[in-house]
């Protein structure tokens, strides 16, 4: 079994110490979308990979060793956006920091970089964004050796929420001009570079479609040969079958794209 924790949450941001609680009984109660309540394995001979979703780990890092026997890797989003977009994530140089931190610690294998989601609009606009991206992407060299990036897609929940950014519906020639820049500076940087849940196919530029649940990576940290099913939320995404073990509208982030919120 894999863990997701959390596609719903930032787990590692604001539950890290319940989430140490629960791991240290041995299971945690998870409610489901229909209102009963499931009792998910923590132990670790359940487990097969814990992926952590996050914007900021480093509530987590100081009781790290209490996840040793667990095979795990995190999902670090790291975008450009300001206060506007993003009001409650944390200075960026800090949390590039916290980037190199956990790297460090982990090693990069296991800590992939999320530019997520890419938007236009207003100032950001294809330029922006590679330029960005490089910037981001030189100084997390050596301590992150996948990137993964998919491009805004207007939930009917977010247009109202998004309006005030007059984003722009990208077409298949933006998406490619964007895509070919990423891709110039991840090669630059030693970084595998893919996408998450896209229809485009970019593989002209080296880009390949990826799983964030991937089963690929899971078998590499734990060691195992095991085979997982297909557990995709939407259409292009590759991810393997997980129990999430967040729910909605816990996480206090607040960027205004997010469908979790």
């Amino acid at each position: 079994m894999i863990i997701s924790a959390s596609r719903k949450t930032d787990v590692p941001a604001f539950f890290a110490q319940e989430f140490y609680a629960a791991l240290k009984k041995g299971y945690i109660d998870v409610t489901e979308n229909s209102g009963n309540i499931k009792r998910v394995s923590l132990l670790k001979e359940d487990v097969d990979c814990i992926v952590f979703w996050t914007k900021n780990p480093s509530p987590m890092l100081e009781k790290l060793d209490l996840l040793e026997g667990y095979p795990y890797y995190f999902q670090f989003t790291l975008n450009p956006y300001g206060a506007k977009m993003e009001p409650g994530t944390s200075d960026k140089e800090k949390i590039t920091a916290v980037f190199k931190r956990l790297s460090d610690r982990i090693c990069p294998d296991r800590v992939v970089w999320r530019y997520d989601p890419v938007i236009l609009g207003g100032k950001n606009d294809i330029g922006w964004h590679v330029r960005e991206f490089e910037k981001i992407s030189g100084s997390l060299k050596g301590y992150a050796k996948r990137a993964v990036f998919s491009f805004y897609d207007a939930y009917g929940k977010l247009e109202q929420r998004m309006k005030e950014f007059d984003v722009k519906k990208m077409s298949q020639s933006d998406m490619e001009k964007i895509a070919q820049g990423f891709a110039e500076y991840s090669l630059r940087d030693g970084m595998e570079l893919r996408t998450c849940a896209e229809a485009v196919d970019l593989q002209k530029y080296g880009i390949k479609r990826g799983k964030c649940v991937d089963d690929d990576l899971v078998r590499l940290i734990n060691g195992g040969n095991r085979s997982f099913s297909s557990g995709g939320l939407r259409d292009f995404c590759g991810c393997a079958k997980s129990v999430d073990i967040g729910s909605y509208k816990t996480c206090v982030h607040g960027c205004r794209y997010c469908y979790a919120c």
